[in-house]
């Protein structure tokens, strides 16, 4: 096992790229990574929301053309397209070290998009 505790020979089997945040930006990001990455790497999302809220269309629920569901979704999806979800709140990103603490405990990877909003 390595410093980042990841496993294997060499340890050159896998790679891991964290996307810190589920907005707009940090899903497009993790879906693009995990078109263009190789199957054996992971693409792990962190976020302290369990669903994500399209923003933009909360103008039209404000003026009642629309209701929540429709522009409401649960971040669990991601998993189904191959892309980890971590729920927790960030208490710290460590761009060097390529390692962010959310929810208690630590998440490390080779390499990190913070994709916080605005």
């Amino acid at each position: 096992m390595d410093g980042r505790g990841r496993q294997g020979p060499g340890v050159l089997k896998a790679r891991t790229a964290l996307v810190v945040g589920a907005g707009i930006g940090g899903l497009a990001v993790a879906r693009r990574l995990r078109r263009i990455l190789p199957a054996g790497d992971r693409v792990v999302v962190v976020e302290r929301e369990r669903s994500q809220v399209f923003g933009p269309a909360l103008l039209w629920y404000i003026v009642g053309a629309s209701e929540p569901a429709q522009f409401t979704r649960p971040l669990e999806a991601l998993r189904t397209g191959g892309i980890d979800l971590v729920h927790g709140e960030v208490s710290r990103i460590d761009p060097a070290g390529v390692t962010v603490e959310a929810g208690g405990r630590t998440i490390a990877g080779d390499a990190m998009v913070v994709a916080l909003g605005a």
